[in-house]
């Protein structure tokens, strides 16, 4: 055949090229800092006896789906942040919602935040929806 249209000898593109390795298992050990030294327990005791040890006990917590693409769950997510407050999170599966997260919020959406209650008070509430929950954070 002739060289130009239709011509045999032009190069082709692969489009099956190999994929490059994603992972690789690397197993590392890394020595413990000389400048990290391990507490001893009379360290770890004095540190808790003056309250040093402790992190601030969460206020909330936060339910959130396990993925991270909910919208409404980020908002809260960074409202929680911003104010400083102290929280624990549990992601709760979309596909699969457990029966005690569907017992605990009616509609069995995220977000949702049970609050602890503070010092002075032992009382504890849940809130779902996003707009409810950013309300009520601004409130306590």
């Amino acid at each position: 055949p002739t060289a130009g249209f239709g011509a045999h000898n032009t190069p082709r593109l692969s489009l099956f090229r190999p994929f490059p390795r994603l992972f690789s298992t690397v197993t590392t050990t890394s020595p413990t800092p000389a400048s990290v030294a391990t507490p001893s327990w009379e360290e770890l005791s004095r540190r808790l006896d003056s309250g040093q040890a402790s992190e601030p006990l969460p206020l909330v917590t936060l339910y959130r789906d396990t993925n991270g693409w909910c919208p409404f769950c980020e908002r809260v997510w960074v409202a929680l942040r911003a104010k400083g407050i102290p929280y624990a999170e549990q992601v709760v599966s979309l596909q699969n919602k457990p029966e005690w997260y569907k017992a605990l919020v009616p509609t069995a959406l995220v977000p949702a935040v049970l609050f602890h209650g503070d010092g002075d008070s032992t009382e504890r509430s849940i809130i779902w929806e996003s707009d409810d929950i950013l309300r009520a954070l601004v409130e306590r």
